[in-house]
């Protein structure tokens, strides 16, 4: 079934020192009928160069990918039975080259793998269903060994739990216990937190209170470290280097501290925390994106008893103004950030379990920067004139011209609106000029080349296929 029912148009105008930007934000249906819609994952499901939707609900008993059709156009395709699926990941599972999809079920105590047959077919794989309230489900190559192992907050049994991928065929997954006495873990993630070489776990438990991560020895041995045991219905987690520092600071959402809330990484572990959103009635989901394209990370967050979802523009500081997205959604769950139509900048989708709602919100950015010599001076004209080869295999040459001198920034973005490269950075003479940027490091996909100067921004888009 094919959902477009309606648009609904909000505009959106802020101000700042050194000029304004403009970002409109278009409203469109996605699915109005997803029952009790809890969790959401942006991601190229059918490797066809545009991103899709992933959800879970806990009323429809079904995992769900949306296929993007293009212009707003979403097709919902069920991947499986799961009674109550209250966490949706999607990893290689298998390492057959497609997605397959993790699954979490709250009230069905499961924790579920979907095989993908590589033609959007999926098989379901049981892993367990004595876990006594799955609540998120996450997938990451926790031990290094090549394969895609699982993790999973059970909420009741005050746990954090991996499954090691043992990398067979079939799979066979080993449970290990990485946490035991965590009083109602409901968010869990990884990343290396210590940049030591090895994945660790960040988890947010809402009756322990706290934010605290579980740092890896590198033989998948685990010991807390608390990052704030004050934080009241610790909801949401995530790890991003907000400061652009160099380290792995973290973020996150209490659902009855009415907070968003990130902690700076000092460089060795040592966490000062900073409020981002204070009063964001019953907060439940945090991200980053760079959703005003200015070049450092903004957060994105949704607000149950707000009816909400809001960003926060970073202003380069850390310091963070609050845009209301909408305010009108009733029961918003989750929001997360990508550019779902894939015209360069950073659009947004969220679930309501309240309404068995999934909507997207395109953001139509305006960007019109001045400063005090603008009037002084013609603005710098340039232009993009080639990109080759496009579609590219590694490496491509994004050659542009100059009207005259300038400071200008040459940068690469994912369709997530995430910065990968920086490819130039200050002053060129007027004249033509030529970049070559090399993606063996990356995976295949969309990506942007965004050419900035004071006066304005240009995004290109590019495929990457290997």
């Amino acid at each position: 079934m094919c959902y477009r029912n309606y648009i609904l148009i909000v505009s959106l105008l802020m101000f700042s020192s050194n000029g304004y930007s403009q970002i409109g934000w278009t409203e469109h249906l996605v699915d109005e009928n997803f029952g009790e819609a809890i969790d959401l994952h942006i991601i190229d499901m059918d490797n066809d160069g545009d991103l899709d939707i992933l959800g879970g609900g806990l009323r429809i008993g079904t995992i769900a990918w949306w296929e993007n059709g293009g212009w707003w156009n979403f097709t919902r395709h069920n991947v499986g039975g799961m009674f109550a699926a209250s966490g949706v990941y999607a990893a290689d599972i298998d390492n057959d080259g497609d997605y397959d999809i993790a699954g979490s079920s709250f009230r069905g105590d499961e924790i579920s793998w979907f095989e993908n047959d590589g033609n959007m077919n999926f098989t379901k794989h049981i892993i367990e269903q004595l876990i006594n309230g799955a609540r998120d489900v996450f997938s990451v190559d926790l031990d290094l060994d090549g394969d895609s192992d699982i993790l999973t907050a059970a909420f009741f049994d005050y746990k954090f739990i991996w499954w090691e991928n043992d990398g067979s065929q079939p799979i066979t997954f080993y449970r290990h216990d990485i946490a035991s006495n965590f009083a109602a873990p409901n968010a869990v993630y990884s990343t290396d937190i210590d940049h030591d070489g090895d994945m660790d776990v960040l988890g947010a438990g809402s009756y322990a209170d706290t934010i605290a991560w579980w740092e890896n020895d590198g033989s998948q041995n685990f010991t807390i470290h608390v990052v704030d045991g004050n934080f009241t219905g610790a909801y949401d987690v995530l790890a991003f280097d907000l400061d652009s520092d160099g380290d792995e600071d973290i973020l996150g959402a209490a659902s009855e501290r009415d907070e968003i809330a990130w902690w700076e990484n000092d460089g060795n572990q040592n966490f000062l925390k900073y409020v981002i959103f204070g009063s964001y009635y019953v907060a439940t989901s945090v991200s980053c994106s760079d959703i005003d394209m200015d070049g450092d990370t903004d957060i994105l967050a949704a607000s149950v008893g707000g009816n909400a979802i809001a960003w926060g523009e970073n202003d380069g500081n850390q310091n963070f103004t609050r845009h209301y997205i909408t305010q009108y959604f009733t029961g918003a769950q989750v929001a997360r950030p990508g550019d779902l139509d894939g015209d360069g900048d950073v659009d947004i989708i969220g679930c309501s379990p309240a309404l068995n709602d999934i909507r997207c919100w395109e953001n139509d950015l305006i960007t019109a920067v001045h400063d005090q010599n603008a009037a002084d001076r013609t603005p710098c004209q340039y232009n993009i004139l080639s990109l080759y080869p496009n579609p590219f295999n590694a490496s491509t040459t994004i050659k542009y011209s100059l009207s005259y001198e300038s400071e200008i920034s040459l940068s690469i973005y994912n369709l997530l609106g995430q910065q990968v490269e920086t490819l130039f950075e200050g002053v060129q003479e007027s004249g033509e000029h030529t970049l070559t940027w090399d993606a063996a490091h990356l995976p295949s996909g969309i990506y942007f080349a965004r050419l900035e100067t004071a006066d304005r921004t240009e995004n290109i888009k590019m495929v990457l296929l290997k």
